[in-house]
């Protein structure tokens, strides 16, 4: 996988057992434990419940619909694997997604 690369992954549920296969946008990897950090991507916007999702400015450089957006406050960890990209974020949404995610989790 590659950092700012979106791919086709398992991400589970938040309330109940299970998960969907959605595009995971890949924050950052860690080669030294073979793993990558992925935030869902969603056509929801925020909310009451789901306040912390950012809108994908550039949704077509990075083959996603209009009106994608990525949930910053959860994240899964996936086993560092080669894997066929569906698109790449633009510069400006990786640098914005980035400093959401950093900023909220206290990094």
């Amino acid at each position: 996988m590659q950092v700012g690369h979106l791919y086709e992954l398992l991400f589970p549920y938040e309330e109940k057992q299970g998960g969907s296969r959605r595009p995971v946008f890949i924050l950052a990897v860690n080669t030294e434990q073979h793993n990558a950090l992925g935030l869902k991507i969603t056509h929801s916007g925020p909310t009451y419940n789901h306040p912390y999702r950012y809108r994908v400015q550039d949704w077509s450089h990075a083959n996603l619909d209009e009106g994608s957006h990525i949930q910053y406050d959860r994240y899964k960890r996936y086993d560092n694997q080669t894997l066929r990209s569906r698109g790449v974020l633009s510069e400006r949404d990786y640098r914005e997604i980035a400093r959401l995610f950093t900023r909220y989790h206290l990094l």
